[in-house]
Order: C-alpha cells, then sequence, then structure tokens
C-alpha cells in the first residue's frame, strides 16, 4: 500500500517542540490510528529503527501511525535531566490530543505501542478513550529494574544526576526527581484501569525486565480481552531472535486488526 509521511513538531504544555513523525495510507477516508511510545532516553525511532519497521507494517494494513520523542530526546526540545514518568505522561496526553483533533483520524479507534519504559508512562496518561493497547517489554517493576541496572552501569544517584552510559557512546542524564517519583508509582494500581484490550509481549531472555512483572500486571487488568506472551529466546525490545521478532511482528498485525 502508498503512504505518505511527513515530519513534524507537536508543542507540548511545557512549551517544549517535539520531534513527530506520522505516516499513513494514501486513501482518503478516516483511518484508525497507533500512537507510538518508546522506552528510557529513545528518540522516536527506538533501537535499530524498530518503531519504523512496525509503523510501516501497520500502514500497510490500513493504520496511521504516530510517532514522537520525549522532551530531551532525539531532536525534541527540553533537558531529560527534568524527566518523570508523570511528565512523560503529561506528554503523550498532549501528542494524543493533537491526535484526536486530525480530520482524517478515526477518534472512536486510536491504540497504543509502548515499549519498555513507555509501558509506565503510558499507564500514567489519562487512556480511558483508547480503544486497544500492546505493551513489548514493558518496564512493569520500573524501580526496582532501572535501579539494577543503573547500579549495574554504575550510574545510580538518586539524590544527584545520574549518568547511564548508552551503546551509541551517549549517556542519558536523570535527576533526583526521577527516582523520587518513581518510588511512590504503584503500576498494579494503574493497571487496575485498564478497561480496554490489552497485549503484553515480553521474552524470557529479557535483562531488563521479568516476564513475572507481566504476569503481574495481566492478572490485574480487568478487562476480559486481554493477552500475555512470552516469546522463547526473547531478548529486550524483541528484536532478537529473528523467529521472535517475527512472530511479535504477526502478533501485533493480528492483536490490532482484531481490537482497533
Amino acid at each position: 500500500m502508498k503512504m505518505t509521511d511527513k515530519s513534524f513538531f507537536i508543542t507540548n504544555r511545557f512549551g517544549e517542540k517535539l520531534e513527530a513523525l506520522i505516516r499513513q495510507p494514501n486513501k482518503k477516508r478516516k483511518n484508525p490510528a497507533v500512537l507510538f511510545v518508546s522506552g528510557l532516553g529513545m528518540d522516536l525511532h527506538e533501537w535499530n529503527n524498530s518503531f519504523d519497521e512496525i509503523s510501516k507494517l501497520f500502514v500497510n494494513k490500513g493504520f496511521l501511525t504516530l510517532q514522537f520523542s520525549f522532551a530531551g530526546c532525539g531532536n525534541s526540545e527540553g533537558s531529560y535531566v527534568e524527566m518523570t514518568f508523570d511528565r512523560q505522561a503529561q506528554q503523550i496526553a498532549d501528542v494524543l490530543s493533537w491526535l484526536k483533533k486530525r480530520d482524517e483520524i478515526d477518534t472512536k479507534r486510536i491504540g497504543i505501542m509502548a515499549q519498555s519504559c513507555g509501558a509506565p508512562s503510558t499507564l500514567l496518561t489519562d487512556i480511558t478513550y483508547i480503544k486497544s493497547i500492546f505493551f513489548i517489554s514493558g518496564a512493569f517493576n520500573s524501580f526496582a529494574n532501572l535501579k539494577r541496572k543503573f547500579i549495574e552501569k554504575n550510574a545510580y544517584n538518586p539524590d544527584g544526576v545520574s549518568s547511564y552510559p548508552r551503546t551509541s557512546g551517549k549517556s542519558n542524564l536523570i535527576g533526583s526527581s526521577f527516582w523520587q517519583q518513581l518510588k511512590q508509582y504503584d503500576e498494579v494500581k494503574q493497571a487496575g484501569k485498564l478497561m480496554m484490550p490489552v497485549f503484553l509481549a515480553t521474552g524470557n531472555k529479557d535483562t531488563y525486565v521479568n516476564p513475572t512483572d507481566a504476569k503481574r500486571i495481566y492478572e490485574t487488568i480487568p478487562h476480559k480481552n486481554k493477552q500475555l506472551k512470552i516469546y522463547p529466546g526473547g531478548d529486550h525490545g524483541l528484536e532478537k531472535p529473528p523467529i521472535a521478532r517475527a512472530q511479535l511482528l504477526r502478533d501485533m498485525d493480528e492483536w490490532f486488526t482484531k481490537t482497533l
């Protein structure tokens, strides 16, 4: 299917311009839409441009997709040192507000695909009108998991600025407010508010999150149409092994086709 894409900026409530990328089918009709929410410190493309791969798959199936970078990430304005999941939730709400005003959108058919730390930020957002959600490697036990990974990198500084090194050679700088807010965060309580179909995808070889965290969230979700799938050999983000990635793409396609 032919598609169009456009890069632009969305201004959030803090006055920061967030880089965004919209792709849509070349059809004159109202389209169902999927918003992509990236993980900790990642830009709108996510690791290895995985969001672009998924976006093109969705557009070929007739969905409009919207990707964006949180403040302080990618080419967006702002400082990531100020980041908290609450602040990111507000930005998700701002982007969704922009999306709902688009004439080419079927506002009753908006879904969210969130990866890693995009999951807790999504749970803190008012998403009562969202029709379907797909979580990839959701960081649901976020404080324990993030503290562990930062300690492993000798980067944990809860009273100052934590500098987390990435494989790209860059570092994510995170302020003390992030850790203070994260201690109070209750993923189970937030998951109990999900009144829409939810798919949780995670890998059993993920070194960042544990499948038991996804199981705990799955059991909490009140909606009957929910699914938890643990992919054998799957890493964080479910990019490897190839067989797990291929199955993930099929599952996402099938899930949003049925629920959105």
